[in-house]
């Protein structure tokens, strides 16, 4: 399944207020899809757990559950490293 730009804007915008939420952030962290996790915003592990737990319980609908792999969690560094995962998880799910 490929992915509009429609669907690529609202997957971007998603992500970023979970990480919003999550990390009590905006601009000019949330414009700069290099901020890193870790280093910019001070996460810590249980953050991320959660964090990654707020993004598959966000994109999961239905019978279709979105999940992230313990290896793809260790590579997820910056903001643009989970919007392009979640946006290649979702070219990868079946259309319907």
């Amino acid at each position: 399944m490929s992915i509009t730009q429609e669907q690529h804007q609202d997957i971007e915008k998603r992500v970023k207020d979970i990480v919003a939420g999550q990390f009590r952030v905006t601009t000019p962290y949330l414009g700069d899809p290099n901020t890193r996790f870790v280093e910019d915003l001070g996460a810590e592990l249980d953050d991320m757990i959660k964090l990654f737990t707020k993004i598959e319980d966000n994109f999961s609908k239905g019978d279709d559950n979105f999940s992230i792999s313990d290896q793809e969690e260790q590579e997820i560094r910056t903001i643009s490293d989970l919007i392009n995962l979640v946006i290649n998880k979702k070219q990868q799910q079946p259309t319907e």
